[in-house]
């Protein structure tokens, strides 16, 4: 997060001092930018957190010099990180030139309005900075809703809708740092960010913000686990893995697509759209018997060869673990005449060839202790699903129970 906005800020011609915890990092961020980020210098000082040094009296400077601070650290260390800072920032004043005013009193800033401090937790309000509120200063967050992958440059940043929370001050600043974020002017409407993403102001309910991240992360994590589960599915029924996931990624888009335009109920597609209970309960027992397979290949080719013979030994142990769980015609199905010759000799050689014969597996067993997979995404998802369905014409209450009662079953077994 902290390098997405640095820079972000960077390409914009604002000047960042990065402050880290590790004094390279810092450095090579600041290389890495150009010359509107400055790292903070490492020299002799305080310690930080897990033994980092930051000298204090280059710390009190930016703080004093600085529009707005913004944290940009993990929640587990945010309230940490803020509480040393704004010690050091308190002893400098108590100590040096008291160009803010006493530190009783809170800071008297030399710019227009009250110094700002913000961080950019999804999941902490304003109260994470409580020890610069309790010196004087305007407290805030910011959160971008946006994939931002490690080591990026931010791109997303430019059209991402943002979460603000906070006090007066603390928004106006906020506001202006989106726009900066999107590469914007600042006068494009009042209260708005021109564009496709925009800003959403929670309230200042203590778990407002736990709320809004955990909706997030349904999407940002949720959705990547269902499109890796998917994607399984697809290559065990003989797509290519990349093939598997261009169509489901553009399958994901439609959907995408057809939600923002549609709404939830009116985009909704598939069996339970239809009210197909039949249909639905058959997906459902096909992924218990994917997850079973799954789960037996993860736990070596012993547990594959329980759950699903000896195709699956060799999937997840090759030619050798299929001799050894069906003999040599096995191992030549999956390693070719010279597997079956190692497992059996020349005859079982001439034997291999031509395509393994289809198998079908009907409920295989889970091994004990497996985590959950595609089947419990699926059960999980289904009273949602019936929700939405229950609005569509033709599917009525006594559709929605059965698709209820079919997720109920798989809970049971």
């Amino acid at each position: 997060m902290a390098g997405a906005f640095a820079t972000r800020l960077a390409l914009r011609g604002e000047s960042v001092l990065v402050l880290a915890r590790d004094a390279a990092s810092a450095q090579s961020l600041a290389q890495r930018l150009g010359p509107n980020v400055e790292a903070g210098p490492n020299v002799d000082a305080r310690p930080m957190l897990g033994g980092i040094t930051r000298p204090s009296a280059a710390i009190a400077t930016a703080l004093r010099d600085a529009h707005a601070l913004v944290f940009a650290v993990s929640d587990d260390a945010l309230e940490e990180v803020a509480e040393q800072l704004a010690e050091v920032y308190s002893e400098e004043l108590a100590n040096g030139p008291e160009r803010n005013g006493p530190v009783s009193q809170g800071p008297e800033p030399s710019g227009p309005g009250p110094r700002v401090a913000l961080h950019t937790s999804g999941s902490r309000g304003r109260d994470a900075l409580a020890s610069f509120a309790a010196r004087g200063w305007s407290t805030g967050s910011v959160h971008p809703l946006a994939a931002l992958a490690p080591g990026g440059d931010g791109a997303a940043l430019a059209s991402a809708w943002f979460a603000l929370e906070g006090d007066e001050p603390a928004l106006v600043v906020a506001r202006e740092l989106v726009h900066a974020l999107r590469g914007e002017d600042a006068d494009r409407g009042p209260g708005g960010v021109a564009g496709p993403g925009g800003e959403l102001l929670l309230s200042a309910a203590p778990d407002a913000k736990l709320l809004y991240h955990a909706g997030a992360s349904l999407v940002s994590g949720a959705v990547v686990a269902v499109l890796e589960l998917a994607e399984g599915c697809l290559v065990r029924a003989g797509v290519a893995p990349d093939a598997a996931r261009a169509a489901l990624g553009a399958l994901a888009a439609s959907a995408v697509e057809n939600v923002l335009a549609r709404g939830p109920a009116a985009a909704l597609t598939g069996p339970a759209a239809r009210g197909d209970v039949p249909l639905v309960a058959r997906q459902l027992a096909a992924l218990e018997d994917f997850d079973a397979l799954e789960a037996a290949r993860a736990g070596g080719p012993a547990e594959a060869a329980r759950a699903g013979g000896p195709a699956e030994a060799a999937r997840a142990g090759g030619p050798a673990e299929a001799a050894r769980a069906g003999g040599p015609a096995e191992a030549a199905r999956a390693g070719g005449p010279a597997e079956a010759a190692r497992a059996g000799g020349p005859a079982e050689a001439a034997r291999a060839g031509g395509p393994a014969p289809a198998r079908s597996v009907s409920h295989a067993a889970r091994p004990e202790g497996a985590l959950a997979g595609a089947s419990e995404v699926y059960c999980a998802l289904l009273p949602t699903l019936a929700r939405l369905a229950a609005t569509r014409p033709g599917v009525g209450p006594e559709t929605v129970e059965l698709l209820l009662a079919v997720a109920r079953g798989h809970r049971a077994r």
